[in-house]
């Protein structure tokens, strides 16, 4: 089986695909681990809601490194409006 894919409705910043695999990081990383993402120029940074830095498993810093374009691509998608 191949590689998964969720694609996000055309909002005013034009529709997503991404991988599967970098769509669940983002979620989990934002939900069950409470962290927020923030992109600074190129950079990706992660923190904790207080602005430190958080405690990153060697695993999840090696999966932000390899979805790094696919999650800076997910906090720059903006969703279409309710109607």
């Amino acid at each position: 089986m191949g590689e998964q894919f969720v694609t996000l409705a055309p909002g005013p910043t034009g529709g997503l695909t991404v991988p599967l695999d970098a769509y669940n990081l983002i979620h989990e990383l934002m939900t069950q681990r409470e962290l927020l993402l923030v992109q600074v120029g190129d950079k990706l940074r992660v923190r904790n809601w207080d602005g430190s830095a958080p405690t990153l498993s060697a695993d999840e810093q090696a999966r932000i490194r390899k979805w790094k374009p696919h999650l800076l691509a997910l906090l720059a998608y903006r969703a279409p409006p309710v109607s």
